[in-house]
């Protein structure tokens, strides 16, 4: 699996995400996850969740965070929102 060219990615935090599904759509969501989190720095460590076919669903700590396929730029940005509400809970 390509893993997006960014260097220094173990001095990085990890992010445990849960990837719910299987098939062409969920491999293809392992790789925009890994990829989202590089451009963030953050390495994302994927749960895999392979009971099911049908649309592939993310979960953060057991909030949805993506329920179908969607492009790396959109998991960017979920996952910043994410990792700033963590940051600055409310």
């Amino acid at each position: 699996m390509a893993h997006c060219g960014i260097d220094g990615q173990d001095q990085y935090p990890t992010l445990t995400v849960q990837l719910h599904g299987r098939g062409e759509d969920a491999l293809r969501m392992e790789k925009r996850l890994h990829c989202a989190g590089r451009a963030l720095r953050v390495n994302v460590r994927v749960e895999r969740e392979t009971g099911d076919f049908g649309e592939a669903r993310v979960t953060v700590a057991n909030h949805l965070l993506a329920e179908r396929l969607v492009s790396t730029e959109t998991l960017e940005a979920l996952l910043r929102q994410h990792l700033d509400s963590e940051e600055h809970p409310s």
